[in-house]
């Protein structure tokens, strides 16, 4: 026969559940790294009937708060030293729950730092806490403080240990988070360092001839514009070479430049390989794939040999060689969907050809090639 008791004690251990379950689901939670923590000290607040917590993480010898609940806002912008409070290295050599006596001598690391409370030292009050230790390695300490002495004394070990170990995943994962960020972050700048030292050491502007320097003036006024830009020159005058120079001086120098070689594309797959597709489009197509020119989108698309494509024509698209048409090609003609449009990211488009194409970039449009290293069109 169930007693009273029994049925309390069994609600008692239902919600205790819940709370954990709750705390570890906030693991995965859509949100901030912040409101998770504060999420997890509510849980946790809850679960151990506590007045004030704290979560801090271990970092460079002193504890951090990255989360408190029921302390002053001034906590958060203090660093522990263990050595210099006596409780936390207290719970940092343990590796199960500490608990204090209430007349425990040492002073408590927030004393004066309570919620409504400018006493220096707090009264006589419940304390507990535990190391999050994983192996060993040290993330942060979990602590806990009731105003009342004894309001611990239900709780059970083994709930403050689960709730530690949540809180230690939670700590672990965000070091690796910042860990793979920062280290994103440097190689990305080593990276654009080495592509703007590169770009630097391949100068292709050489001499101060009449010509060269209205070659330079072309330059720069591509570079500041958006527009699209054709390269026409034989092969080896450096038309690729001149390409990532207007790149490198344009505000678009941190963004990608995607190259793509049309001239060896076949043509049954340059329509996806420059607009994507999406699964099931044709069969083969197993998964969506961004084309060049989305990949491009903020950046500058290269397309070599797009211009002398000149027997092939896109099933669905008019001719490459006329320019701003194909660019503007959408994904959702032929019946694929998802619709895009190349203008809506904005790409500036590099067209390097070998031969004229003037009879095909309509009237007014030059037609050959200037005598400098390249000759640079705009078409719009």
């Amino acid at each position: 026969m169930t007693t009273p008791q029994d049925a309390r004690q069994d609600g008692s251990r239902t919600e205790l559940e819940e709370l954990i379950r709750a705390a570890v689901l906030n693991l995965t939670a859509n949100q901030s790294m912040k409101a998770r923590h504060n999420r997890f000290l509510d849980l946790f607040s809850t679960a151990t009937g506590n007045h004030a917590c704290a979560l801090l993480r271990y970092q460079d010898g002193a504890l951090v708060p990255v989360a408190t609940r029921g302390l002053s806002p001034q906590v958060m912008g203090r660093n522990f030293r263990p050595e210099e409070h006596p409780r936390l290295t207290r719970i940092i050599e343990s590796r199960q729950p500490v608990r204090f006596a209430a007349n425990d001598p040492r002073p408590d690391p927030y004393d004066g730092l309570a919620l409504g409370d400018d006493s220096a030292r707090l009264p006589v009050h419940a304390c507990m806490g535990c190391a999050l230790w994983n192996e060993s390695t040290l993330f942060g300490v979990l602590t806990a403080d009731a105003w009342q002495s004894g309001m611990f004394d239900g709780v059970d070990d083994s709930v403050l240990q689960v709730f530690a170990a949540i809180a230690t995943v939670a700590l672990r994962y965000e070091t690796y988070i910042n860990t793979l960020e920062t280290l994103a972050e440097h190689r990305g700048q080593v990276a654009a360092e080495l592509v703007s030292e590169a770009l630097e050491r391949s100068h292709p502007i050489l001499g101060d001839s009449a010509s060269m320097q209205a070659l330079n003036r072309e330059i720069e006024l591509v570079a500041r514009s958006d527009l699209t830009v054709l390269l026409m020159g034989e092969t080896g005058v450096g038309k690729e070479v001149l390409t990532r120079v207007i790149h490198s001086r344009s505000p678009r120098a941190d963004q990608p430049l995607v190259y793509v070689n049309c001239a060896a594309l076949p043509e049954a797959l340059a329509e996806s390989e420059l607009f994507g597709h999406v699964r099931g489009a044709f069969t083969g197509a197993g998964q969506d794939r961004a084309g060049k020119f989305q990949r491009g989108r903020g950046g500058s698309p290269v397309s070599p040999g797009l211009p002398d494509r000149g027997r092939h024509r896109p099933r669905s698209a008019a001719d490459p060689a006329s320019g701003a048409e194909a660019i503007r090609a959408p994904r959702s003609v032929a019946g694929r969907g998802g619709g895009v449009d190349a203008r809506l990211g904005a790409p500036r488009r590099f067209f390097p050809a070998r031969r004229s194409v003037g009879s095909r970039l309509g009237p007014g449009r030059p037609g050959t090639a200037a005598p400098l290293l390249c000759s640079t069109h705009l078409c719009r």
